[in-house]
């Protein structure tokens, strides 16, 4: 009779452990961004090179261009940004064009405040950057 009490307790335990939900697919805050999260507009804020603060460039699909360079040398439409790939729940990969006309590999952060940080494969002014949705000088 006791073998059977603890075993079916065991079970019992078994089952509400197994039926308590760990969302795996979602990250900690319970957002997933995706690709559709930077479309749109973006301003550059404040990066290692305050001189292309100001700059906005506009993502339509995987790929920015450059839709005002500010006080910048990007060209009007050039492809600041290509390849965007997702790599995480708010993570991203892609091509940075540098000043020198240079792509370089990249990685964007979308964050809950509709910030997207970036950090560039490349030690030179404007590795690091930080674009937001509404620019005010």
């Amino acid at each position: 009779m006791k073998t059977i009490l603890k075993l079916t307790s065991l079970f019992l335990l078994a089952m509400v452990v197994s039926s308590c939900s760990n969302d795996d697919d979602q990250p900690q805050g319970g957002t997933q961004y995706t690709l559709n999260d930077l479309q749109g507009k973006w301003y550059r804020v404040n990066s290692s090179n305050p001189t292309a603060d100001g700059m906005e460039v506009t993502v339509t699909d995987n790929q920015g261009k450059v839709t005002d360079p500010a006080n910048t040398g990007f060209q009007l439409n050039s492809i600041k940004w290509k390849d965007i790939t997702q790599t995480g729940d708010s993570d991203f990969e892609h091509e940075e064009l540098g000043s020198n006309n240079a792509y370089y590999g990249g990685y964007m952060e979308y964050t809950h405040d509709d910030t997207l940080r970036i950090w560039v494969n490349y030690v030179a002014p404007g590795s690091e950057q930080k674009w937001v949705r509404t620019y005010q000088p």
